[in-house]
């Protein structure tokens, strides 16, 4: 239940990247894909966090963030 609160949210706020200046979003973009990648992870084995720490791999990372870079 909490994961499709959490996705809902990440939804509705996707428009409102566009009200953030421009030299400011690439870094919310690439937040905002990180923790959407992690919760992903969490809806796909949501007791995975109780034996592990869910995180995204660095190649991952560096991937969103040359995305986030790009959109700008």
């Amino acid at each position: 239940e909490q994961v499709h609160r959490a996705e809902r949210y990440y939804q509705l706020s996707a428009p409102l990247v566009k009200k953030i200046s421009e030299d400011s979003r690439p870094t919310l973009l690439a937040m905002t894909d990180i923790y959407h990648g992690i919760l992903k992870k969490i809806a796909e084995d949501p007791a995975r966090v109780l034996r592990q720490r869910v995180g995204l791999s660095t190649l991952n990372k560096l991937a969103i963030g040359w995305r986030a870079l790009r959109a700008k």
